[in-house]
């Protein structure tokens, strides 16, 4: 029977991320469940307009992790919620203004630890060349 586009996209995979502390030797691991069909060309496409910004990434981050073990507090888990800015277009100028800006929970994270969880799932799903495993750099799938 075919592979179909409907059954790859509900998949998941758990892995464990290393997240690189700033003057902190060893990294941190952060355990995580995520959807690697949702990183799509598009998607990116998409995100491309924030840039840098911490809302392109917590908008990525919503997308693609259906959980993590990362906590606010002990016992408190960091919810995955993000909810996009409001932006018009402003009639005298032409450009676009924020009526209202990003909010949610992801919001509140430093941009380096969403880039760091991100870059650590692209570094999972990207095959190793010699056994078609994913690679170990920065991540490892777990069972």
């Amino acid at each position: 029977m075919p592979l179909t586009l409907q059954k790859l996209t509900g998949a998941t995979v758990a892995s464990t991320v290393d997240l690189k502390i700033p003057g902190q030797e060893e990294a941190e691991k952060v355990a995580l469940v995520y959807r690697p069909a949702v990183l799509t060309g598009k998607l990116e496409d998409d995100l491309r307009k924030y840039g840098e910004r911490s809302e392109g990434w917590a908008a990525l981050v919503s997308k693609l992790i259906v959980s993590w073990d990362l906590e606010s507090e002990p016992g408190v888990p960091v919810p995955l919620e993000y909810v996009p800015a409001v932006i018009e277009q402003d009639p005298e100028t032409g450009r676009d203004r924020i009526v209202q800006p990003a909010s949610g929970a992801l919001m509140e994270i430093p941009t380096w630890i969403l880039q760091g969880i991100i870059e650590g799932v692209k570094g999972d799903m990207r095959p190793n060349p010699k056994s078609g495993e994913s690679s170990a750099a920065s991540s490892s799938r777990e069972a």
